[in-house]
């Protein structure tokens, strides 16, 4: 019984805790966007991929991006979508990650081919 109490706390206090990211990074001033923590994104991609990319598509303009964090919200936006077994037709900066860490030599490369290749597989099929 105390386990499950805790348990339960513990998940409000991440809940609140991704609420409260979300929430300071629509209210801040400054209009640019700086890619949050890997750990924050695949926590939020596993609990809440609708969340991910809402935060993604709102606030974050690729056009103003360093070109790691444009591969980054690519990366993430795309997988986020991918979970959401939403179209990846219109996610074509993904081609931009994928170039983009074969330069840098990414660990993220291999997923990014994975990627790359569901959003040609759904632009084929439309």
């Amino acid at each position: 019984m105390i386990y499950a109490n805790f348990a339960h706390k513990l998940s409000c206090m991440r809940k609140l805790s991704i609420f409260l990211y979300i929430l300071l990074v629509a209210c801040r001033p400054d209009t640019s966007f700086k890619m949050p923590a890997d750990a924050f994104m695949e926590e939020l991609l596993e609990k809440k991929p609708d969340s991910l990319a809402m935060m993604l598509e709102e606030w974050a303009d690729p056009q103003k991006l360093s070109d790691a964090d444009k591969a980054d919200y690519a990366f993430w936006l795309t997988k986020a979508h991918q979970k959401q077994q939403r179209s990846l037709v219109n996610d074509t900066l993904i081609l931009f990650a994928l170039d983009y860490y074969k330069r840098t030599e990414s660990p993220r490369l291999l997923d990014t081919y994975l990627l790359a290749a569901d959003q040609v597989n759904w632009s084929d099929l439309n």
